[in-house]
């Protein structure tokens, strides 16, 4: 029995144990002389080696001691080798990771394609960017592994960008329709009857301007800087060409050159232009005529009280508005640059606005002429002095046109 590396020997005097160094001459030779036995395990281990030399023993190895720097270098060296080791490992992992991923990704690309043709019957796994499948007869609601653009996608969108460009169509159609159809908006609602002051100081209804004649009607105001004297110069280029097309011009109904364009035989209808001042505090009536016949002679300057000249104005709603008073006690009148013609009847008939030129407006005005003359026999124009209670300018007010 082996314990501890001793051998309990028996004999017949009791029981004594042997070192480890005897175990084989003991195993092997049990029955050792009493004398090698009592002696010891020393004389047991000569006796072995007497009778038996392949079974002697050979005694320990001392090991011989390695100098401490030798033992640090030593280790040094086994933990370089070590960590390289460990190096190594570490990037033979992750490189086994790597290719052990990407087969993995190509084993579920062709599963979803196999999966696409044939029809999957699990929920749907995960398909890398680019697969096919997605498991058509799949039983779960996943999406994954589609394109960007499915067949009933490109349908739909077909189908949307059809209606659209329908609709655009049919939409540009009927506007050019609107377009081209012909205008049915009347008259602007403006104008109306209004009595004023003339230079000499005998009130004026508007409807003997306008009796047997066109009114050319301007609002303004005689120390305008710059807009007025504009607009006259201009509207007074317009009343020449009309003269020179034979039409009458400041000719108002009753006056001495009513009577020569009568006597004349002039066979058109004349224009009265008719010059109002919306700065009655300081424009008085004979002011303002004096004022507007510097452009040309055929021009009836009005005025009034301040009242009187804003009824006016609002009749025809013109804007106008007072500035602030400077330190010589002047100030400017801020208002709109509109001329308006009025066909005998006293109807508001067409405007003409800053931006038309003389030229354009003398046109204008002798078509405006040709369509009343042409209108039907039932709206025949009334004769010159018909209109009757009116209050004339004085004979004196208006001179013929040159």
């Amino acid at each position: 029995m082996q314990t501890t590396g001793r051998l309990l020997l028996a004999r017949s005097g009791g029981v004594r144990s042997l070192p480890g160094a005897s175990l084989a001459a003991a195993v092997v030779a049990p029955a050792a002389p009493a004398a090698a036995a009592a002696g010891g395990p020393a004389a047991a281990a000569r006796w072995v080696a007497t009778t038996s030399p392949a079974l002697a023993v050979p005694p320990p190895v001392v090991p011989t001691p390695v100098a401490p720097a030798a033992a640090a270098a030593a280790g040094v060296a086994v933990g370089a080798a070590a960590t390289a080791a460990g190096a190594a490992s570490a990037a033979a992992t992750t490189a086994a990771r790597e290719a052990a991923a990407v087969a993995a990704s190509q084993r579920q690309g062709e599963s979803g394609k196999s999966g696409g043709a044939g029809g999957g019957s699990g929920e749907g796994g995960d398909v890398p960017p680019g697969g096919e499948g997605g498991g058509a007869g799949g039983t779960g609601p996943s999406s994954r592994g589609k394109g960007p653009l499915s067949w009933p996608g490109l349908a739909a969108a077909l189908a949307v960008g059809t209606g659209l460009l329908y609709y655009y169509s049919v939409e540009k159609r009927a506007k050019l329709t609107r377009l081209a159809a012909p205008s049915t908006t009347g008259k602007a609602t403006l104008g109306g009857p209004f009595t004023l002051t003339s230079a000499a100081g005998t009130p004026v209804d508007s409807s003997s301007l306008h009796d047997g004649a066109f009114m050319l009607l301007y609002f303004g105001f005689t120390e305008c800087p710059d807009v007025c004297p504009e607009e006259m110069t201009k509207i007074s280029t317009a009343l020449v060409s009309l003269a020179q097309r034979g039409v009458p011009v400041g000719a108002p109904a009753g006056t001495a050159a009513a009577a020569a364009a009568a006597a004349a035989g002039a066979a058109k209808v004349g224009v009265n232009p008719v010059f109002v001042t919306i700065d009655a505090e300081r424009d008085s009536p004979a002011r303002t005529d004096e004022y507007a016949k510097a452009f040309h002679p055929g021009w009836v300057g009005l005025g009034g009280s301040v009242d009187e000249t804003t009824a006016a104005a609002k009749a025809y709603r013109v804007y106008f508005a007072k500035g602030e008073i400077e330190a010589d006690g002047g100030y400017n009148v801020d208002h709109s640059i509109i001329t308006y013609l009025v066909n005998p009847k006293g109807e508001f008939e067409e405007f003409y606005g800053k931006n038309v030129g003389a030229a354009e407006m003398a046109a204008r005005i002798d078509a405006a002429l040709g369509r009343w003359r042409a209108r039907p026999a039932g709206g025949a124009q009334p004769p010159p002095g018909a209109a009757g209670g009116a209050v004339r300018p004085a004979a004196s007010a208006a001179t013929p046109a040159a």
